[in-house]
């Protein structure tokens, strides 16, 4: 049998003689020692406030639901905030490649399947003169022009999706 020692303040307690009966015998056996608590007997009443009600279950439950709804609810709002700007990167994507293709092309060439591999989206381009300029601005000057070159993206239903205008120097033979 294991011996456990206990020490304990003597100076603020060397007056009590209740103190120096104990002091006396430091050594206690193991199987005598109790939680200070578990020697307090509770009268019938208070146990009863130590269980919980079906009314404080029923609430916890219901604050738990809640929370877990709001979770999920953020869970779905930020998927589909995520679906939707992998839409928008993947239309601007596909505009810039067809922008670029028809700005080094010129308007009348073709997509080719390696620049522009997208299965369901096609795009087209035309020119149109440079609109909006100044009145002391020419938009001819020799064998050169400004002129806007019109790019649409177009989903598989013919929709279009994306728009873009860009501004270029061309020759007057191009337009």
């Amino acid at each position: 049998m294991k011996l456990i020692t206990f020490k304990y303040d003597a100076s603020s307690r060397m007056q009590d003689p209740g103190f120096l009966k104990q002091a006396s015998s430091v050594r206690h056996p193991a199987s005598s020692i109790r939680h200070p608590a578990s020697s307090i007997r509770h009268p019938a009443s208070s146990i009863r406030h130590m269980k919980f009600t079906l009314i404080e279950v029923v609430v916890a439950l219901a604050v738990l639901g809640l929370a877990v709804i709001s979770a999920m609810e953020m869970c779905s709002s930020a998927v589909n905030r995520m679906e939707k700007a992998k839409a928008r990167w993947t239309n601007q994507h596909r505009i810039s490649q067809a922008a670029e293709f028809f700005l080094l092309a010129g308007p009348s060439g073709q997509l080719p399947h390696e620049i522009f591999p997208y299965q369901d989206a096609r795009a087209s381009c035309s020119i149109d003169n440079a609109m909006g300029l100044p009145d002391d601005v020419e938009a001819v000057s020799g064998q050169w022009c400004l002129a806007t070159y019109h790019i649409q993206l177009y989903d598989s239903s013919g929709r279009q999706t994306s728009f873009l205008k860009v501004d270029k120097i061309i020759q007057v033979s191009d337009q």
